[in-house]
């Protein structure tokens, strides 16, 4: 179901729904939420709360105090969860579709709900709402207030395991690499992982601080079932941060290891290096003196000097080698 503008609602508002607590809900205009009453139904509204005119109806509407609609309007968020009277505040962090799974393209995403009503609000492009609210026109939708905190909670966080899923491969793919021989093109691919999973981590670890809040919030319509099933969305996030830590310390092990390597090659090559430096040294040398232009010079009239000079140079040469090989240089 394609979501309609906040700019063609009007108010803000993205879309409505009043569930009707078993699985379904019914639309609503932006002229059906501003009428609506809590004996109608459970009302979900998603808005965005850039739109002028949100900040108004969180404070006519819901009845939400200036601190709680600043909470939910603030430009800069950190994932959190706290309690207001039997109302639960929750901000949280999901992939932005058009990201391609950028960690540092996280969107913001608040919701403050109660056993009456729920306000979602986003600014960017965010997918789950709208995955959510497919749902409900299907049938198999959540049915109240604490379902429809887990389900929203369930469908953030399913793109963020493949998330981290795709950047342990990417680490497993590297050290196969590595320890194959390849070596100097991989730098780049490293850092581009250690980025990933510390960008990552950065947000997950106090979202996961967040899900394990809400566990032990005191709000009377969050159900036993529902309070397990956050815990354990509480106990996948801290899999994904600690997978997380893993590939960063696991990349910073492959990082060292490939150093290790480009060092042992540089050593291998300049050990070579000096060992040939050694051998003709002593060569240059002797036809450094060979080629002076003084007089005396011995062999100069003689037709075979040249190729005596030959014969001794290799000779020499053969004798360095094996002094070489008897001390264990080569």
């Amino acid at each position: 179901m394609k979501e309609i503008s906040a700019e063609t609602r009007g108010g803000g508002m993205i879309f409505a729904v009043l569930l009707d607590g078993e699985g379904g809900a019914r639309e609503l205009d932006w002229e059906g939420v501003r009428a609506w009453t809590p004996e109608q139904g459970f009302l979900w509204t998603h808005l965005d709360y850039r739109a002028p005119g949100v900040r108004e109806w969180l404070a006519d509407g819901p009845g939400l105090d200036e601190v709680l609609i600043e909470a939910l309007c603030a430009q800069a968020t950190r994932p959190r969860s706290s309690s207001r009277g039997e109302g639960l505040l929750v901000n949280l962090r999901a992939i932005n579709p058009a990201s391609k799974g950028d960690p540092d393209e996280l969107v913001a995403f608040r919701l403050w709900s109660d056993h009456r009503c729920a306000v979602s609000l986003r600014h960017r492009q965010l997918q789950v709402p709208s995955e959510v609210r497919e749902a409900l026109a299907s049938g198999v939708g959540p049915s109240g207030a604490g379902e429809l905190l887990v389900e929203l909670c369930a469908r953030i966080f399913d793109p963020l395991s493949d998330l981290v899923v795709n950047i342990d491969d990417d680490a497993d793919a590297i050290e196969d690499q590595v320890l194959c021989g390849e070596g100097r093109e991989l730098r780049s691919k490293i850092s581009d992982v250690r980025r990933r999973a510390i960008g990552l981590r950065r947000f997950l670890a106090p979202q996961r601080d967040a899900m394990g809040h809400l566990d032990v919030l005191p709000v009377e319509w969050l159900a036993d079932r529902e309070r397990l099933m956050l815990r354990e969305l509480s106990d996948r996030l801290l899999r994904f941060v600690e997978d997380l830590d893993a590939v960063r310390d696991r990349a910073a092990v492959t990082q060292e290891e490939l150093s290790a390597r480009l060092a042992e090659s540089m050593n291998r090559t300049m050990y070579v290096l000096s060992i040939v430096t050694a051998i003709f040294l002593p060569l240059g040398l002797l036809t450094g003196l060979l080629g002076i232009n003084v007089g005396g010079m011995p062999g100069v009239e003689s037709e075979r000097a040249f190729t005596y000079v030959c014969v001794l140079l290799g000779v020499m040469a053969l004798g360095l080698w094996e002094a070489f090989r008897r001390k264990r240089l080569l």
